[in-house]
């Protein structure tokens, strides 16, 4: 048996309306089906601040269209960036980790602690240099600059001495 729905009148300013006439969705047939797209939109976004995968889906979301210009205009110039290919991933995985990790509800079993939102965090951002190093291993690294990464290292290898000497 279907849900029962609720008839609504809202009143939109002009600016309102036309980009409601504008925005595409998928299958919505009219204004009506464009707004409950945009409610079960936010009701999946409220979701997703308690909950890690919903989190990370919406942040690949939110990056989808970025992401979708920068591999046409790759295809088109016959290019690619490691370097921003694995930047959407962490910022998608961090933003998403950050989110779920401090909006708790605050009867849920799955309470994180600051320790360990912070041990998740440092985790990402370490697994981000990581990424970052394993770039700077050949002569050029698969960036559309491919000597982006060799400019960088010198200040990041003189750190890690620095660190090293004082352990």
């Amino acid at each position: 048996m279907p849900d029962k729905t609720t008839s609504l009148s809202v009143r939109v300013s002009d600016e309102d309306a036309e980009f409601l006439a504008r925005l595409s969705v998928p299958e919505a047939r009219n204004h009506s089906d464009k707004l409950r797209h945009i409610i079960a939109q936010s009701r999946q976004r409220q979701a997703g601040l308690h909950d890690y995968p919903a989190a990370l889906e919406m942040m690949r979301e939110l990056f989808d269209a970025v992401q979708q210009r920068l591999r046409n205009q790759e295809r088109q110039q016959e290019a690619h960036s490691e370097l921003l290919a694995h930047s959407f991933e962490w910022l998608s995985d961090l933003a998403a980790f950050m989110l779920s990790g401090t909006d708790q509800e605050a009867d849920s079993e799955q309470e994180i602690t600051l320790e360990t939102l912070e041990a998740g965090v440092a985790d990402r951002m370490f697994r981000m240099m990581d990424q970052l190093l394993r770039l700077g291993v050949t002569p050029e690294s698969p960036c559309y600059d491919p000597d982006i990464i060799n400019r960088h290292l010198p200040k990041v290898l003189s750190l890690a001495k620095i660190i090293e000497k004082t352990r």
